[in-house]
């Protein structure tokens, strides 16, 4: 029996939302649909994401936004761009990206239209997409109103503010000659070039009668936005509100703008009036054209098509994911399951991997935890935290689901950073995992009041004596320090504390039996307590990761007793960083893990071809 079969009560839709697929048979693009509490009448809006990581950052932001504007009367779609989040297509690093997300707005308008039945829709950009939004709605005689939040002036200002806040110290593969964004999202020659030609259009269809431009409050940018938007003779409205720096903090730490969502929802309420098909416009269509479905067939190598849908799992909080599987799955026969935590990540990253692993057998859920992305927030609880203690449960509660649903004999959870943490965590709890991979986890203990910010954590001075290492020989950090804009004392405390670390691994063990030196690391006694149980724990570091200091610190005397368990390992990866930002890196990763989950696959589906080699020296046992 294929997974399909046990999910008939585990759709994605949750009251008025109904999550699904849209568009060609060849790119289908995931999207949310939020139909109106009451239907009023009025056209349908089309929320357009922005573009890398701040698609990320947004997330939460648009759907908050697509919740009210339903719960007003606006039937809503949010969507992910083909190539990007949940969408089908391979990653668009070196074509250009520009003509692949005008076509993702056209086929959404398509879908928002058919989905809800309106006639005409709204399109509302954000930032990038604020620009590709008006060039969609130039073209087309169904677009009645913008919503542009922090455009920028123009496609050129774009790329130049990109390169000069974004595109500077991060991790590239050899070669690449693109732009490389924060956490490894890319921007190829062809797309800087061809975003860098983006400008407001100088003319727009009639029906085109009105537009809202909000503006940021701390660097206001998209003034001429709204000038190009009134010449060309529609009548717009300009407000600098705050919220955007919040709106484009890292995901973790982004937060959802009230003000922006506030102003949009009551500008729509005042400037969009209820249509109909009648007007004078295109009728609303019928039928099936934009190929709305609740599921995509994604083509793979030979006979390595996948199938892929939405799931909800569990309540209180609901947790949204996306399960890719087999497409070639036979009745009855058993897989292994794997749950990754997070949806999408660095570059797209666990969407790849997830595509790889359904395409050598095994069913894979992608999943968001509480507060993040779709799921639910934790009851009593106003906003997400990334090491809520609550999370634990909820990954034994998804592999719980899994095992209870899905066809699958063995299941595995891989998580990095703060999924590794909770991975860890559930393996505590009992949860019925058969394997945790658990990627360049830093922290063993969360507590009320600790900074996200791992230079301030427990481990802080592993990573400040790091980068002091690294800066011994730069001119302009010894210039900044005679400035005194280095905090020396700080720096100095750093290094006590690494020389008391490095005493403490040098004779810690003679130490503490009689009761003297510093007590043993929070992460020994639970990787202790993690290897009593049945599952196994494969530690996988990063070199250059504070997780790996600390473990080779503070934890590397109880590595052999964890080893003779049968149930532990621990890999280190070189020329990596904490997040796989490189192409490179990150397939030396999926490399690893195929290795490990190629061989724990059940008999009967397991790929006679093995892994893919590993290059020597890329990956260490240790």
């Amino acid at each position: 029996m294929s997974a399909q079969s046990h999910l008939a009560a585990d759709n994605a839709s949750g009251g008025s939302e109904w999550a699904g697929y849209f568009g060609s048979s060849e790119l289908r693009q995931f999207g949310w649909f939020h139909d109106a509490e009451p239907r009023l009448g009025r056209p349908a809006v089309v929320l357009c994401p922005p573009y890398g990581l701040e698609t990320l950052s947004a997330h939460r932001t648009l759907r908050e936004m697509a919740l009210r504007l339903a719960h007003t009367g606006f039937p809503t779609l949010r969507f992910d761009y083909v190539s990007t989040g949940d969408s089908a297509g391979g990653e668009l690093d070196e074509v250009d990206a520009t003509p692949v997300l005008l076509e993702s707005i056209e086929r959404a308008v398509d879908a928002a239209r058919e989905r809800f039945g309106t006639a005409q829709v709204v399109l509302a950009g954000f930032r990038l997409s604020a620009l590709l939004a008006a060039s969609t709605a130039s073209t087309r005689n169904d677009v009645c109103g913008l919503v542009l939040v922090a455009s920028p002036p123009s496609g050129r200002a774009f790329i130049r503010e990109s390169r000069m806040f974004g595109g500077g110290a991060q991790r590239t593969d050899a070669g690449y000659k693109g732009l490389v964004l924060p956490e490894g999202f890319r921007i190829s020659d062809a797309s800087c070039a061809s975003i860098s030609a983006l400008k407001w259009p100088k003319a727009l269809p009639t029906g085109l009668r009105a537009a809202f431009v909000v503006d940021r409050d701390d660097i206001p940018a998209a003034k001429a936005c709204a000038d190009a938007l009134s010449q060309a003779g529609v009548e717009c409205r300009y407000e600098v509100l705050p919220g955007v720096p919040g709106m484009l903090a890292t995901p973790y730490e982004a937060i959802v703008p009230t003000r922006i969502i506030d102003a949009v929802v009551a500008w729509m309420n005042t400037a969009i009036a209820p249509t109909s098909s009648t007007e004078g416009r295109i009728a609303a269509p019928s039928g099936n054209g934009a190929g709305i479905a609740a599921t995509a067939r994604l083509s793979g190598d030979t006979d390595g098509a996948i199938i892929e849908r939405p799931v909800r799992i569990g309540s209180h909080p609901s947790l949204s994911g996306i399960m890719s599987e087999p497409a070639n799955a036979r009745p009855g026969e058993r897989r292994q399951g794997l749950l990754v935590l997070d949806r999408v990540g660095t570059g797209r990253m666990w969407v790849r991997l997830a595509r790889r692993r359904a395409e050598r057998g095994d069913i894979v859920v992608r999943v968001n935890l509480a507060g993040t992305g779709d799921s639910d927030q934790r009851p009593g609880q106003d906003e997400m935290h990334m090491y809520d203690e609550g999370n634990a449960t909820d990954v034994a509660s998804a592999v719980a689901w899994m095992r209870a649903k899905l066809p699958i004999d063995r299941c595995a959870v891989v998580g990095l950073c703060a999924g590794a943490y909770h991975a860890l965590n559930a393996i505590l709890q009992d949860a019925p995992v058969d394997t945790v991979y658990s990627v360049n986890q830093v922290i063993y203990q969360w507590l009320p009041g600790m900074s996200l910010d791992p230079s301030k954590a427990d481990i802080g001075h592993l990573i400040l004596t790091k980068n002091a290492s690294r800066s011994a020989t730069d001119i302009g950090q010894w210039k900044r320090l005679l400035r005194g804009e280095i905090d020396l004392r700080r720096h100095l405390g750093a290094l006590v504390l690494h020389a008391m670390d490095l005493l403490g691994k040098a004779f810690g063990p003679l130490l503490r039996p009689l009761a003297l030196g510093r007590a043993e690391d929070i992460s020994i006694a639970k990787l202790r307590a993690a290897t009593s149980r049945n599952t196994s724990l494969r530690l996988i570091f990063s070199d250059d990761d504070p997780g790996f200091a600390r473990m080779n610190l503070r934890a590397s005397h109880i590595l052999p007793e964890l080893r003779r368990t049968g149930r532990f390992s621990m890999d280190v990866m070189t020329d990596t960083d904490h997040t796989f930002t490189t192409r490179e890196s990150q397939q030396r990763f999926f490399a690893l893990l195929d290795g490990y989950l190629d061989s724990s696959q059940p008999v009967a589906v397991r790929r006679n071809t093995a892994a893919s080699a590993i290059e020597i020296g890329a990956t260490k046992r240790a």
